[in-house]
This record gives structure tokens, sequence and C-alpha cells, in this order.
């Protein structure tokens, strides 16, 4: 399904308008419920402290989607694992990376580059989450 989606994205997200339009208090539902989901897991924990922001700043020189270097004006910090994937809002959890990596990788859960071949997750020059 996701393959097919890839190449042809346009059908899927007329049929999912669609739904939304014919449905849309399981859609509300839908987010309401994700959303107090997130809430429940990051409310159980304390919020990042200046000292722990800095010090993610120094441990992330660099962004570990991209390599790239970080720079203030374009850093968002990331769950390696996503909350929504069970992941925890915790310190060895963050990640500063580029926003815009931060986007593309949405919830996915990302190998890291050390870990496995680039073959693994590239097609084509690009990344594949």
């Amino acid at each position: 399904m996701l393959a097919r989606y890839h190449l042809n994205p346009g059908p899927v997200r007329e049929r999912v308008r669609l739904y939304a339009k014919d449905h849309p208090e399981k859609v509300h539902a839908y987010h309401v419920n994700s959303k107090a989901k997130r809430r429940a897991i990051v409310g159980k924990s304390e919020r990042i402290t200046d000292k722990q922001y800095a010090a993610l700043i120094a441990r992330d020189a660099k962004c570990y989607l991209c390599g790239k270097a970080n720079r203030p004006a374009t850093n968002s910090l990331d769950h390696v694992t996503p909350l929504s994937k069970g992941g925890l809002h915790v310190f060895e959890n963050f990640r500063i990376v580029h926003l815009k990596c931060n986007v593309s990788k949405s919830n996915k859960l990302f190998l890291l580059p050390f870990e496995v071949e680039p073959s693994d997750y590239t097609r084509g020059g690009g990344r594949q989450w």
C-alpha cells in the first residue's frame, strides 16, 4: 500500500479527503484521542530545562538525520523513538535536528547511518523513511 501511495499519491489523498468529509465525527475523535495520548505521555515527565537544552546543543552539533551542522535558527527537538511508537519524553530520547528533517521524519523510527548501509534507507539519492 505504501509503495502505491508514493507512486501516485493523488487518489489516496482524495479518498482520505472524502472520508473526512463523510465522517467528520470519526476524524475529530481520532485527533482528540491522539492529542490526549501525547499529553498523557508528556504530562508524566518534567519539562526540559535550559541546562538540559544547552547540553543537547553541545552534544548534537550535527543533525543526526542528515549529518549537517545544526544552526540555532533551524533547530528542532526530536524524539528518537516517537511518542506514538512508545518513546518516552526524557532527555535520552531527545536529539537536536533541523526542523525540515524533523518534519520529514514525522513519527517514523530512523536507523542511524552507522547502523545500516546507506542503500538500506535511501532510494535515488534521497532519504527513504
